[in-house]
Formats: C-alpha cells, sequence, structure tokens
C-alpha cells in the first residue's frame, strides 16, 4: 500500500530531535523493549525504511521527515460561517511537530471556563485536553495522504471542526460507528 512506498527523503532527512524523542517515549512506556538509540535500527524495527535502506518509506517521511511534508490551515473565525477570520495560519511539518502545534493552537483559542475554588483559579477547557489529543492523533492516522485537500482546524465560537483528507471506510457513515459495536478500520496501518 501507499504508505510502504519509497518516499523521496532518505535517512539523513530525519528530524532527529523528534525521532530520539520517540525511542525514549516508546521505551519509558513500554511500547518498546529497551534498546540503544540507533536511528537506522530503530527506523528498521519501525517498518519505516524502504527496501533500499536508504530510503524512508511514506509512512516514515510524513512520521518523521525534517522537509516539512505536511501542511495544515489552522484558521479562527469571527462567526460560526468560513466568512470572517479572525486569524490564519498555514503550518508546514511531520505528524509529531503538527500533533504538537495544532494542540498548542487550539488550547490558545477555544474557550475556557475559570471558576474560583477555595481563593484558587480552576481553569477547564471546553474540550478535555485528553480528548483533543486523541481527536487530533485520529485524525492524522486516519487521513488519505493521496487526497487533494488537506488538513483544517477552524475555530468558531460555538464549535471547533477538525477536517483530514479522506473519508470513512466504503459502505459506512459515521453514524455506524456509533450506533454499532464495530472496530476500527485502519487506513495507514504503520
Amino acid at each position: 500500500n501507499w504508505e510502504k512506498q519509497t518516499s523521496d527523503n532518505t535517512i539523513d532527512d530525519i528530524d532527529e530531535n523528534q525521532l530520539q524523542l520517540f525511542h525514549a517515549k516508546s521505551i519509558s512506556s513500554g511500547r518498546l523493549p529497551y534498546m540503544q538509540y540507533d536511528k537506522v535500527e530503530l527506523l528498521s524495527r519501525l517498518h519505516l525504511i524502504a527496501d533500499d535502506g536508504i530510503h524512508l518509506n511514506n509512512a516514515g517521511k510524513l512520521l518523521f521527515s525534517n522537509k516539512n511534508p505536511i501542511t495544515i490551515k489552522l484558521a479562527v473565525f469571527a462567526t460560526n460561517e468560513k466568512q470572517t477570520f479572525i486569524d490564519i495560519n498555514p503550518i508546514k511539518g511531520n505528524i509529531f511537530i503538527l500533533i504538537e502545534e495544532c494542540e498548542k493552537y487550539i488550547k490558545k483559542h477555544m474557550n475556557w471556563e475559570a471558576k474560583i475554588v477555595n481563593f484558587e483559579r480552576i481553569e477547564t477547557p471546553e474540550i478535555p485536553l485528553d480528548a483533543l489529543r486523541e481527536i487530533l492523533i485520529n485524525s492524522f492516522a486516519h487521513a488519505n495522504y493521496l487526497s487533494l485537500s488537506k488538513h483544517e482546524i477552524d475555530i468558531h465560537p460555538s464549535k471547533i471542526a477538525i477536517y483530514n483528507p479522506g473519508s470513512f471506510p466504503d459502505g459506512y457513515t459515521p453514524e455506524d460507528f456509533v450506533n454499532k459495536n464495530l472496530s476500527s478500520k485502519v487506513r495507514n496501518e504503520l
């Protein structure tokens, strides 16, 4: 499939900081057995290097390239219509960078409730931060990267819309995943 095909990026195009952070977090969470950091060995173990041992496959490029392979448009609108924007900001990066940047952008522009409890200010976001992070990760994980459309986050006064290129799996609707006990249909396994 597409994510396993050879990309135009080589192992020299890796965002070393992101890969080292991923390595450390994977080991500390128990998702990866302890191993000394070795870029090529780690990428091989994750199946992110093409058969030539030099190029990243498309999944490796999207996850760890320092060549900014993905663009996402971030925008804040004055109303619930996409007519008047207050802020618009296209950014580029790899998946890990964009998840982090999108999370910061949404946290900065979404509504927060503030309460004073026992002389302490408690701020609560309109969307729980764990849910927000899960939505962002799923947006990138299930995107169709062959599509001509782009990722987009639109923040309106009464809603936040997170759009990724792609569609629901053939034969399914969003309601099917809400009303039926269906397992996730993985588009990008790697």
